[in-house]
């Protein structure tokens, strides 16, 4: 970034250039403006030397700088001064920086260094990365093939697994604070940054401008970080689902203009469905990473990477080939082998050599066929009787090449035909059939049994029960009909209309659960605290500062 100085007339609000001292138009002095930063070319702490400026956010700066001890590149981020008189900021940022370095991972972002400068700046030293985030990708692509949201999903997984060992949440899981990496190019390798260390001190200025709000982007926030607890793992969870559901979906599960109005979407509304092809077991995992309750979410990440791994298997999208339809790994293609049998595996012929090359296949395939079209049309002359030989001499009968029988007709001995290769007979006689048995003099098997008559299954029962429990217990209501405290049952038709379920507390918020009755279930439901403070006229209460 270049350095930008100018002079400014406080009287005529005209610019001048940098080296003009009063206004020409009505000698007013100017005053000099400037968006140079104090801290380019600085040293930090002996250790690194600021080179370029890469951004800036309500956080502080971020620099490019060199690291002296092994003069390498690294990435400096230096908070606002304001954070400096926060003890409790600084003890908190520095306790969870030193936890942070010492997480080690293919798919998190290195902390190398953290501290305080001259002037008492807190500051962060981490491995510089190129490349593009996720947010740039995907405002791209629009939207990913299942395949490549699972695997960019499992590799996040990967992060939260190596940070929550280490009892490090992440509080601001979204797109922007996942980087693809340029080296290797098409792998789709990301790291997750910004793993919570700045959020000690405050939360997203790109969210909420309070310094004491609570943290996170709106988009992406638990409905239990909304709702003033403490984050958990199952908090960076949540975003993680979120995520997901954008990466599928090419939108949003929650979208409004209001950061307010989007809060209170996450702590009341249910998620709506994925509306695009996709495995079930995939849109299942989806809904559970967005449950409303911590507790009815996996229990870790490196659960979800095993489950998300386990819904594409032997999935394909509907426009894909099947794999039925492809060679099965790391077997030739039959059709290159020249000699295969209709239906089965290529075999060679008994006693034929190896050969260097392959038989040319059509040649074959078409002997194979005229062998089965000639046995087909001897079985037929057989049955029909066209086989049967007139009365005639032994002479006659010798010259003719037939075996005389006194009083019966003789069997046509037919020239043996040529072998050919072995072939699969779907329309041939098994050994075992009577004709056959009949033929080589053996007993005909008794006739198979008929098989039993197909059974109907038994009938859906014509009703069901839902039953809905809640935690702390609450009044169920489904429309004007008051069910009473939960645990309540609830017997309805079978059917597939959607009922809503009400319920309400004092001091919590109220929650509305859709049930299908199309079968027996039982829904359970955390209530959320209602904030301890409300802005003025909201109805249902809403807290933003903690």
């Amino acid at each position: 970034m270049t350095a930008r100085t100018e002079s400014f007339c406080p009287t005529c609000t005209a610019s001048f250039g940098a080296d003009q001292r009063r206004c020409p138009h009505d000698g007013t002095p100017l005053i000099v403006l400037t968006d140079a930063d104090p801290l380019l070319g600085a040293d930090i702490a002996g250790r690194f030397t600021i080179a370029a400026r890469l951004g800036s956010g309500g956080m502080g700066s971020v620099y490019r700088a060199v690291q002296h001890s092994v003069a390498r590149d690294v990435a400096l981020k230096v908070m606002h001064e304001r954070f400096s008189q926060d003890m409790d900021g600084v003890k908190r940022f520095v306790r969870e920086a030193r936890l942070a370095s010492r997480v080690s991972h293919p798919n998190t972002v290195t902390v190398l260094d953290f501290g305080q400068t001259g002037a008492g700046q807190l500051y962060l030293a981490m491995e510089l990365l190129r490349g593009r985030s996720l947010r740039d990708v995907l405002r791209d692509a629009g939207r990913f093939p299942v395949e490549r949201a699972v695997h960019i999903a499992a590799q996040i997984c990967d992060a939260l697994d190596a940070a929550h060992r280490e009892s490090i949440v992440h509080r601001d899981l979204k797109p922007s604070n996942v980087v693809f990496l340029e080296e290797p190019p098409v792998r789709d390798l990301l790291k997750v940054v910004d793993f919570g260390l700045a959020k000690s001190l405050q939360g997203d200025e790109t969210t909420l401008t309070d310094p004491d709000a609570i943290c996170g982007t709106a988009a992406y926030m638990p409905p239990e970080i909304v709702a003033g607890l403490a984050p958990t793992a199952q908090s960076d969870l949540y975003s993680l689902g979120v995520m997901l559901f954008e990466m599928l979906a090419g939108r949003l599960p929650f979208a409004s203009p209001s950061a307010e109005a989007l809060l209170l979407m996450h702590v009341r509304e249910a998620p709506p469905a994925l509306d695009v092809p996709c495995p079930p077991a995939l849109k299942s995992l989806v809904a559970r990473l967005l449950a409303k309750a911590p507790e009815e979410r996996p229990s870790s990440a490196a659960i979800v990477r095993e489950a998300l791994l386990a819904s594409i298997k032997g999935w394909h999208a509907p426009d894909s080939t099947p794999a039925a339809s492809l060679p099965p790994p790391d077997t030739p293609d039959a059709s290159a082998t020249g000699d295969f049998a209709l239906g089965t595996a290529p075999t060679a012929a008994a006693g034929a050599l190896p050969s260097s090359s392959p038989a040319p296949k059509w040649p074959r395939l078409a002997a194979a066929l005229g062998a089965m079209a000639l046995l087909a049309l001897a079985g037929w002359w057989l049955a029909v009787g066209g086989g049967r030989a007139p009365t005639t001499s032994p002479g006659e009968a010798a010259r003719a090449g037939l075996s005389p029988t006194a009083g019966a007709p003789a069997a046509v001995s037919a020239p043996a035909p040529a072998p050919a290769p072995p072939l699969a007979q779907p329309d041939a006689e098994p050994p075992n059939s009577p004709d056959a048995a009949s033929q080589i003099g053996a007993p005909a098997p008794a006739p198979a049994a008929p098989a039993p008559a197909a059974t109907e299954p038994p009938a859906p029962p014509a009703a069901v029960t839902l039953r809905i429990e809640s935690s702390p217990p609450a009044q169920a209501t489904w429309g004007e009909k008051r069910l009473g405290q939960t645990p309540v049952d609830l017997e309805l038709p079978r059917g597939d209309q959607p009922v809503a379920i009400r319920l309400t507390r004092a001091g919590y918020l109220p929650e509305t659960r859709e049930l299908t009755p199309s079968e027996d279930q039982t829904v359970r439901v955390t209530l959320t605290k209602r904030p301890r403070e409300a802005p003025p006229g909201a109805d249902e209460g809403f807290i933003l500062p903690k």
